[in-house]
């Protein structure tokens, strides 16, 4: 697996984000295969979570066709081995749309 090489400060961390995302990187970086089978378990939990709470709140097939897509598209990233900062960029993307659906659906 090629990963690319962070150093501290290599991206934005002005923000909340661009240091969560360095961190990520960091630790990706130092132990990539552990911490992409933990990802990709996670976030498909969560998908599939928010895909039940959808059918089972008579949510239609748009929101479950766009759990499932984020899931499959975050879980491709970690397949075809893209680069650590998009896949883990996919992949907090799918754990923040999936939970705040779940959160809707919960509370709906």
């Amino acid at each position: 697996m090629s990963t690319a090489n962070v150093t501290p400060n290599q991206y934005n961390n002005s923000s909340f984000f661009g240091k969560l995302l360095n961190k990520q990187l960091h630790s990706f970086n130092e132990n990539p295969f552990g911490l992409m089978a933990a990802y990709m378990i996670a976030q498909s939990c969560f998908g599939s979570v928010a895909c039940y709470l959808a059918i089972t709140s008579g949510g239609g097939y748009i929101p479950i066709g766009i759990s499932v897509s984020l899931a499959m598209a975050a879980n491709a990233f970690f397949i075809a081995q893209f680069t650590p900062k998009y896949t883990l960029m996919v992949t907090n993307i799918s754990f923040i749309i999936n939970g705040l659906m779940m959160l809707y659906y919960l509370f709906m």
